[in-house]
């Protein structure tokens, strides 16, 4: 079996390779498909929501805008809403939203240099809440490098083309980007920011409280949120995986109950910790 091996695919054509589910074995950086794979299930999942009292939260992938695009000197806004424009209709397409005036809530997970970290925005408030698990204490634009900006714009671009006029978009392109204060945040923890971020989205229904994350302090006694960011990272690899959207889903678990019944599983246990980082090496330096 080689990493390249699908394991998950949904109606709406996201996939997904083995080696990519990898990625979620503890203290390694998550891959940023395995993450597009879990914002595809909280956009399936978003169809069930009680639509009486939860609001429409929709989520975008990574890749809304190739990264060159953020290059200030070398594109426009215009250029830039032509990319972001022609994804975003694709992903209403893609999970059937008709009506884009019943979103409540727009959430981009954002992957700058090698960070996950995600921008709500709220298009009845005007609200805009930038959502990052880093404690790092740093001037905003030095740390984001204008990134939130540039897409507050072609959002508030693409907003005004395909609504009628609301006070909340004209409140999107003037309002301060706030950086979310969160007990959680991290200092020491420079591997966990896809884990944290995809908590974020999953849990987040806008400036409620209490907001129910159930993240513990990073300095709590006994180590206890890296063991939460580990168990988590078991909880979503098997939400994505044995998700009823999965096409390879009883595929998967017929090779897991294969597995379970082989004699000698334990020396394939063995060395995990030494093994899977040096798969992801080979995997992902093949690109």
């Amino acid at each position: 079996m080689t990493g390249r091996e699908e394991f998950y695919r949904s109606k709406t054509e996201v996939a997904t390779f083995k080696a990519v589910f990898e990625s979620f074995f503890r203290e390694q950086y998550v891959a940023s498909n395995g993450i597009d794979a879990f914002v595809d299930i909280l956009n399936l999942e978003e169809k069930k929501r009680d639509r009486k009292s939860s609001q429409h939260r929709f989520f975008l992938f990574s890749t809304m805008m190739p990264d060159i695009f953020y290059d200030e000197e070398k594109y426009t806004d215009d250029q830039r809403l032509k990319i972001f424009a022609s994804n975003f209709e694709d992903m209403l397409h893609r999970y059937e939203v008709k009506k884009l005036e019943s979103v409540d809530l727009v959430f981009i997970l954002v992957l700058q240099g090698d960070h996950f970290y995600v921008l709500c925005f709220n298009l009845k408030t005007g609200l805009i809440e930038l959502i990052d698990n880093s404690a790092a204490k740093q001037e905003f634009r030095e740390r984001y490098k204008g990134l939130p900006d540039t897409l507050r714009r072609v959002l508030v671009l693409y907003l005004r083309n395909a609504l009628k006029p609301t006070p909340a978009i004209e409140e999107l392109a003037t309002s301060v980007i706030e950086r979310k204060e969160m007990d959680w945040r991290t200092k020491n923890n420079g591997v966990d920011c896809g884990v944290f971020t995809m908590r974020h989205m999953e849990t987040y229904k806008g400036d409620q409280k209490p907001w129910a994350t159930g993240f513990v302090n990073e300095d709590e006694v006994n180590n206890r949120q890296k063991a939460q960011l580990h168990l988590l990272r078991t909880r979503y690899l098997s939400k994505i995986i044995l998700s009823e959207h999965n096409m390879h889903r009883l595929k998967i678990i017929k090779m897991a109950n294969v597995f379970d019944k082989m004699p000698d599983k334990e020396r394939y246990m063995k060395d995990l910790d030494k093994e899977i980082p040096a798969r992801m090496k080979i995997y992902f330096d093949r690109g």
